[in-house]
């Protein structure tokens, strides 16, 4: 940065590299203004009881649902709603309009981690998918907390990509952190993948560890009031009382790897919202002591699920009340066009197997691809452990393109490693994903062929809410 003139002032390898930043930027402003006047899709899952909690605390009400204090939702997504309903009443409107200027602040910090990790030329690149990504630019009309987790995710990561980060900026960091942590509790134990990667990267343990402590107490500061509210109302110290349902909706009998219950589900007997996160707990780790080898077979499933298309988006493409009569998922995602489909799983598609090239075949010592695959890998091993769903790889899809584009850059130039043992990764994990897609549309059809298809849902009675609704919704973040 230069202080010339009394402001910063950003450089640029190349003297068109800054007018095609902005040309990058005012395309995706623009087809995000769009999509907000244009795309109003309904609230349905999740979204409503965001939207309920930040109605409630736009009211000054307590953070309640149904009349019940909940920590089944952490705080950050609701407060965002809830200042947006104190300034402009109830409209939903401008709350896209901040997401997609997240979304926009996103895009060009895939730029500046681009070209610190690998380049400028990958930054531009990377800058350019994500400005017009479909999945990108549809989220921020969703009221759900995937577009300002991801703003959050990559502020924190770039925030940690110093040399030499000074105490300010180690505050820094767990401010955002604790943010962060507080729209999505995931991100909570990345800390430690970041303190591993500098340790490989060569950092002193001294400086490694300071660095770890002083992000830890910031971002504990920051969530202490939520901590102590939880402690008062429940007795528990934690973040969220969803942690053992998620864990039991990817770790029970049957389980599809994705979001389902089985036809008897124990939790719903179980008030209590941590007495059902206890008892998930308790039965999830039951089934993996007794039944290792279906474990692992939903392991499998898991994986191709957070690969998967984004039928959640589809479904809030083209939803229709009657969607909540379908006796099973399979035979609302049946009625979607196959052209639908491909427009909107392709660009993923591209984006995923260009970086699998970059992470196999990178040229030079790797640096850059380890600080940005080790957080994918973190985030992966996640919604393992949980349960995987194309929508909650999101955050860490710009992280992606950000590899595509170093894949795109090594492979236009010329500048790979292409070994037999490395292509054969490649070609390993290309072959995993394209299995996932291929089986996932396959059972999808079977599906739905078993409730005779698409035509059930003209014919189906009732308000089952067999689409995903329901109490737990789609489990929480």
């Amino acid at each position: 940065m230069s202080n010339s003139g009394g402001a910063p002032k950003m450089k640029f390898e190349r003297p068109r590299s800054g007018t095609l930043l902005l040309g990058i930027l005012a395309a995706g402003l623009i087809v995000r203004i769009a999509t907000v006047a244009l795309f109003h899709p309904p609230l349905f899952s999740d979204d409503l009881d965001y939207v309920a909690l930040g109605k409630s605390l736009a009211h000054g009400d307590a953070y309640q649902l149904e009349g019940h204090p909940t920590a089944y939702r952490t705080p950050g997504y609701p407060l965002l709603l809830a200042f947006s309903f104190r300034l402009f009443g109830e409209s939903l409107v401008p709350v896209r309009a901040a997401q997609a200027a997240a979304d926009l602040l996103s895009c060009f910090l895939v730029f500046v981690l681009g070209r610190k990790l690998f380049s400028e030329r990958v930054g531009l690149i990377g800058a350019g998918i994500f400005a017009l990504f479909p999945l990108e630019i549809l989220y921020v009309s969703i009221m759900m907390t995937e577009t300002v987790f991801t703003t959050l995710l990559l502020l924190y990561l770039l925030i940690c990509t110093g040399e030499t980060p000074s105490w300010k900026t180690s505050i820094a960091a767990g401010i955002v952190l604790g943010a962060a942590t507080l729209v999505r509790p995931t991100i909570l134990l990345l800390p430690a993948v970041i303190f591993a990667v500098r340790w490989v990267s060569g950092w002193k343990s001294g400086k490694n560890l300071k660095a770890l402590a002083l992000t830890a107490g910031a971002a504990l500061l920051i969530l202490s009031p939520w901590l102590i509210r939880n402690f008062n109302e429940f007795g528990r110290i934690s973040l969220t009382s969803n942690t053992g349902v998620n864990f039991w909706i990817g770790t029970h009998s049957g389980a599809s790897g994705s979001y389902s219950f089985p036809e008897n589900n124990p939790l719903v007997a179980v008030k209590d919202e941590f007495g059902q996160s206890d008892l998930g707990i308790r039965l999830g780790v039951e089934f993996m002591k007794g039944h290792p080898l279906e474990y692992g077979m939903i392991l499998a499933k898991k994986w191709a699920h957070f690969f998967s298309v984004d039928y959640w988006l589809l479904l809030s493409m083209h939803y229709r009340p009657d969607f909540r009569s379908a006796p099973n998922a399979g035979v609302v995602f049946s009625s979607f066009r196959l052209t639908d489909v491909l427009a909107l799983h392709l660009p993923f598609a591209a984006v995923l197997l260009l970086a699998t090239f970059g992470l196999c075949c990178r040229a030079g010592e790797g640096k850059g691809t380890l600080f940005l695959f080790a957080p994918c890998a973190y985030w992966i091993l996640v919604h393992l452990a949980f349960y995987g769903s194309a929508r909650y790889r999101f955050p860490v899809v710009p992280l992606f393109m950000i590899g595509a584009a170093y894949g795109a850059d090594i492979l236009l130039r010329r500048m790979y490693v292409l070994t037999r043992l490395r292509a054969a990764a490649f070609w390993f994990l290309a072959f995993l994903f394209a299995a996932g897609w291929t089986a996932e549309r396959i059972v999808i059809q079977r599906k739905a062929d078993t409730y005779g298809g698409r035509e059930t849902l003209r014919a189906a009675p009732g308000d089952t809410a067999g689409a995903g609704e329901g109490r737990f919704r789609e489990g929480g973040d």
